[in-house]
C-alpha cells in the first residue's frame, strides 16, 4: 500500500513538471511519462543514463555559484583521483551583552475626570507612563564553506569557497542570554568524490554509463553503477537539507531582521524521467555563459525517445 501511494505521488509530481517542460521544449516535441510512451528495453538504459548526466551537470552548475569555479574544480578532481573530497559547512555563533537601556512609554489612552469646585466644572486629564528596561545583546554569526581533501588537516588540503561574518543587535526584556554565549551551531560534511570522479578531463562534460555486459547488471535500476550513484545522492541530500534548514532558521534568530526568505518559491527539478514524441532539426548544443557544465552529444548512437543533450541544456 505504501509503495503504491509513493508511486502515485511521484507520478503526480511528474505530471505537474511536464506542464513546465512544455514551456521549454520546441513546439513539435511532446514530453510524456515512460509508461505512456512506446519504447524498447534499451531505451530504459538510455533514460537512466540521461537523467543521471543531467543530475550531475545540474549539481555542478549549482555548486559553481557557491565558489566551485573551473580552477577549484580542476584541483578537486585531481584530489579525487587518490583521496576523498568533501564539502564542509561550519557556522559559529556568539552572543555578548552590550548595555542596559531604560525608556518611558506613554499609554496612548488618556483619562479625563470631571471636577466641580465652587460651581465651576473643570476636566483633569491623566495618562499612564510606564518605565521599560531593555537589555541589548550583540549576536554574531560566522560561517564558511570549504572544500577539503581527506580530513583537511593541512592548509594545502583546504580551499575556502564562501565565508560570511555578520552581527545584529537583539533586544530582550530580561538579562538572560537569548542564545548561547559561544556555540558551533552546525558542522556538516558531504563527500562529493563520486561527483568529481564522473567528470571528464575537460571539466565540462559529466560521464556516466551502465555496463550492460557486467554479470552484476540485472536491470536498468539494479546494477552497480546506479547503486553507487544512489549511495552518493543519499549522502548529499541530508547535507543540503541541513545546511538549507540552518540558513533559513538563522533569519528567525534576529527578530528585527527584515531579510526575505530566499528559500521560498518553486524550483523546477531538471532531472525528470521523461520521453518525448517528435523531433526537431539537429543542431549543436548551444553554449551558455552561466553554465559550468553542459551535456554533449546523445547517450547512445540511437537515443530513441530520450531527451537530447540540446533539450536538457
Amino acid at each position: 500500500m505504501a509503495v503504491t501511494l509513493q508511486t502515485h505521488q511521484f507520478e503526480a509530481k511528474l505530471k505537474k513538471a511536464i506542464q513546465e517542460v512544455k514551456l521549454l521544449l520546441e513546439a513539435q516535441k511532446t514530453a510524456r511519462l515512460p509508461s505512456a510512451h512506446h519504447h524498447c528495453y534499451e531505451d530504459k538504459y538510455h533514460l537512466v543514463e540521461r537523467v543521471t548526466l543531467v543530475t550531475l551537470a545540474s549539481q555542478l552548475n549549482c555548486l559553481s555559484t557557491l565558489g566551485l569555479g573551473r580552477d577549484v574544480l580542476a584541483q578537486a578532481r585531481q584530489w579525487a583521483q587518490s583521496s576523498q573530497v568533501s564539502f564542509r559547512f561550519r557556522s559559529q555563533e556568539k552572543c555578548t551583552f552590550l548595555r542596559e537601556e531604560t525608556r518611558r512609554v506613554e499609554d496612548p489612552t488618556k483619562v479625563v475626570n470631571e471636577v466641580s469646585v465652587g460651581g465651576l466644572s473643570m476636566g483633569l486629564t491623566s495618562k499612564t507612563v510606564t518605565k521599560v528596561t531593555e537589555f541589548i545583546w550583540k549576536f554574531e554569526v560566522s560561517y564558511e564553506l570549504e572544500l577539503i581533501r581527506g580530513v583537511g588537516a593541512d592548509a594545502s588540503e583546504k580551499r575556502l569557497l564562501q565565508r560570511r561574518n555578520s552581527s545584529e543587535e537583539i533586544t530582550t526584556g530580561s538579562k538572560v542570554l537569548p542564545h548561547p554565549e559561544s556555540n558551533i551551531a552546525i558542522r556538516k560534511e558531504a563527500n562529493i568524490t563520486y561527483l568529481l570522479q564522473h567528470l571528464a578531463e575537460d571539466l565540462a562534460t559529466p560521464v556516466f554509463q551502465i555496463d550492460r555486459s557486467s554479470k552484476h547488471c540485472k536491470t536498468p535500476r539494479r546494477n552497480a553503477e546506479v547503486e553507487e550513484l544512489l549511495s552518493y545522492l543519499q549522502t548529499l541530500a541530508p547535507w543540503v537539507s541541513k545546511v538549507t534548514q540552518y540558513l533559513a532558521e538563522l533569519q528567525q534568530k534576529v527578530v528585527k531582521a527584515a531579510t526575505a526568505n530566499v528559500f521560498g518559491g518553486h524550483v523546477l527539478v531538471p532531472s525528470l524521467p521523461l520521453f518525448v514524441n517528435g523531433s526537431a532539426q539537429a543542431t549543436e548544443p548551444a553554449g551558455r555563459s552561466d553554465a559550468l557544465v553542459l551535456l554533449c552529444g546523445d547517450v547512445g548512437s540511437d537515443a530513441g525517445p530520450v531527451l537530447s543533450a540540446e533539450d536538457c541544456n
